[in-house]
This record gives structure tokens, sequence and C-alpha cells, in this order.
């Protein structure tokens, strides 16, 4: 390793991983030319492709075709098999045209936790609460589907255009304005956390474990870059370009989930390494989660569940216009 990218690995393992007090403009800056770490460990210099994914075209995934039976709704392709009586709070939520759909993970039932609603084109959850942007004001939804109007707690108005939404440890990430947003999901109070993130064109969160500690991360995708926000500081790093076009992100178990025209690619935070799990299927791609072990989302009308090492089956259609998704955390 040369003695260039000898320091850019040190500065690099220094940003990601820190614990120590660096300040909110440690790392950030954002400048071109930032490295990421490769697929064989070392770093390579980013240049338009990530790291990692030269070479890949088809790798074998299983095919994506949906299901011959679409478990979780009838003849209709719309109504839930569940009991209308036999409501209860579900892993998933689903944001399409007016309505909130509560979904539950394995059979795909549904019911609206919320029939008439504006459009949630941002939607993410953590302490058990889903939290979305409804016009201009920034709500915390209890989905127990008892809750009724009161489940609905607005944190706050000024929120009209936010692009996207993550959260992770009781806080929301919100970018609005073209720039990035920390909101207490508790209380309400929020905190400018960054700037230049117009345009961002996916969000998501998770804690990424390193040797001795666990670290709170952001990720965003913003003009075809990666970038990786330390959630306790505010520090920046980038970890590679090449992403312009992506659709959809989530992040589970150390690793980002990627949906970039037809690939779905599966990113390991810790390492850098890059790997292509579906080469098709995945254009298109409305929204996406993580939950159990598995990768959740919403493309070509059907609901998909997707193994981290591919393969992916149809859990329903008729999910066209989905505006938003997140996994209850």
């Amino acid at each position: 390793m040369s003695a260039k990218n000898l320091a850019h690995a040190f500065a690099f393992t220094l940003c990601l991983a820190a614990v120590l007090p660096l300040g909110p403009g440690a790392c950030a800056g954002r400048p071109d030319g930032d490295v990421a770490p490769s697929a064989d460990g070392d770093l390579a210099e980013a240049q338009g492709v990530p790291p990692g994914r030269e070479g890949f075209k088809y790798p074998g995934a299983a095919a994506r075709a949906p299901a011959d039976v679409e478990p979780g709704v009838d003849s209709s392709g719309r109504e839930p098999m569940a009991e209308i009586n036999a409501k209860v709070i579900e892993e998933l939520y689903i944001a399409q045209g007016n309505a909130l759909w509560a979904v539950d993970s394995q059979t795909a039932a549904h019911y609206a936790l919320n029939p008439d609603q504006p459009y949630m084109n941002v939607m993410a959850s953590t302490g058990g609460y889903i939290y979305g942007v409804l016009s201009d004001h920034f709500y915390r939804i209890n989905p127990d589907p008892n809750s009724g109007p009161g489940g609905y707690v607005s944190l706050g108005s000024g929120w009209q255009g936010s692009e996207a939404m993550a959260a992770l440890s009781n806080f929301v990430y919100t970018v609005q304005g073209g720039e990035l947003w920390k909101t207490n999901g508790l209380t309400g109070d929020t905190v400018h956390f960054g700037a230049s993130w117009a345009g961002t064109e996916a969000l998501t969160a998770g804690l990424v474990s390193f040797v001795s500690v666990s670290v709170p991360y952001v990720f965003g995708v913003q003009g075809g870059s990666l970038w990786a926000v330390n959630a306790n500081n505010g520090a920046v790093v980038s970890l590679g370009s090449g992403w312009e076009g992506t659709e959809a992100m989530t992040f589970g178990n150390g690793y980002l989930f990627i949906a970039q025209g037809d690939a779905l690619w599966r990113y390991r935070v810790a390492s850098g390494v890059t790997t292509m799990i579906e080469g098709y299927g995945w254009s298109g791609t409305e929204a996406m989660t993580f939950r159990d072990g598995f990768i959740y989302a919403v493309q070509g009308g059907q609901l998909w569940v997707t193994s981290p090492n591919g393969g992916s089956v149809s859990l329903g259609g008729g999910w066209e216009g989905t505006l938003s998704m997140a996994a209850r955390r």
C-alpha cells in the first residue's frame, strides 16, 4: 500500500469508527476524491464505479417472478384476508396514496391504519413509533390500531418538501430544504445536522459494529456518492461514488442494501466490500426496508421479500403507487 493510500486508510478508519468527541466538521466537506474500501480490503480511489463492483453482471440470483398465489390478498388483489376485527400492531407500514397500511411481514395480510390522510412521501420507524411528514407537519404515529386520531402527534410544522427520512435510537433524520435535520422523536426537538443534501436519493440508518464498539450511522446517497454520517457527532465520510440512479436503500445486520438500476447491491459497511446479489428485476423500486433478517421492497406493484444473499418471493400485488414504507422498530 502506498504512503498516500495508507494515510487515506487511517483517515477513513478514524472517521468511520470514531468514538472520540470529534467536531461535526472533523470529516466534513465531502471533497471529491475521497476513498473507500475496495472488495479486497485495500483502498481504491473513487472513480465513478463503486470499488469492488467491476465485472459483475448476472450472478445467478433467483428470478424475481411473482408467486402463483399472492398470500395476504384476496382475488381482488387488494383487501386483507385477515378478519377485520383481528387488527394488531404489524411489522411493516406502507404509505400508498391517501392510506397508511399495516402489513403482516409473513402473510402480507393488511388493514388501513388510516384510510384517509395526506400523502406521506417519507417514513421511518424507531422506538415502536412510525414517523412521517404529512403536508407541512412532522408526525409521530402510534401504530396501535386502537389509538384512533390521538395516535397522530404533530412534532412541528415547516417540513413540506421533505426528500428522505431515516430513524435510529429514538432520533429521526430528515432531508428537507437541502439540509439534514436531527429530531428527537419523543420531544420534537430538532437540530441542524448537515448542509448540502439537496437531491438525496436514499437515506437509512443503523448501528455498525467494530471490534469493541458499535457506532450509529446515517447513510445517504446524494450527488452520486454514498455518505456515512456519524450520528453521535455529525462527522461525514465518503464511502465511494458511482451510485447515481439509486432508487432505494436500507440497512440490516451491518450491511447496506441498495437498489440501483436493475440490480440490488450489498455493501458491508465495516469493510467496504460490495457485491451484486441480484442482477435484474429492481428497476422502479418504490420503497425498501429491512426486518428480521430479510429485505422488504415494493417494485412492479408487488411486495417482495428478499434474502440478503439473493432470491426473492412475492408476498402479493396491488401496491402500485407506494410512496414510502418502514419496518416497525
